[in-house]
């Protein structure tokens, strides 16, 4: 059955696994990847109606993979999530766009709700803004 999807990037294994445990719960697809690249493989086959991305990551962090998906998927929507705010703050990202480590149960939810929106925008033919 067909249901939003929810690509979530970060290099730390207990925040994929968190975060798969809480959208499996909603019965929200997704899937989980932790880099930039394994991210961008998978946005050339699939299209997510929310995309999670952690801000600091080795290889490529998530400020600039966020810039890279933006220009090629420019409709994605992208939270970033981060213990460390004041990174997406001097990076230029509104502050609505970005989800504090730990997460709290009302930002998971508002996650869903904003994935679950957009899938049933998408597949109704029409955009939702992402802001």
């Amino acid at each position: 059955m067909p249901a939003p999807r929810v690509l979530i990037v970060d290099d730390d294994d207990s925040v994929l696994q968190y975060l798969s445990m809480w959208f499996e719960q909603q019965a929200i697809m997704h899937e989980c990847v932790s880099s930039c690249a394994d991210a961008l493989g998978l946005l050339d086959d699939h299209v997510y109606d929310l995309i999670l991305m952690d801000i600091r990551m080795p290889e490529e962090d998530g400020i600039s993979c966020r810039k890279t998906i933006l220009s090629l998927h420019p409709s994605a929507c992208i939270r970033m999530i981060t213990g460390f705010p004041d990174d997406a703050f001097e990076a230029g990202i509104p502050p609505v766009q970005v989800v504090r480590k730990p997460f709290e149960k009302g930002q998971l939810f508002d996650m869903s709700v904003l994935a679950s929106q957009r899938y049933r925008h998408r597949v109704g033919g029409r955009v939702v803004n992402c802001a």
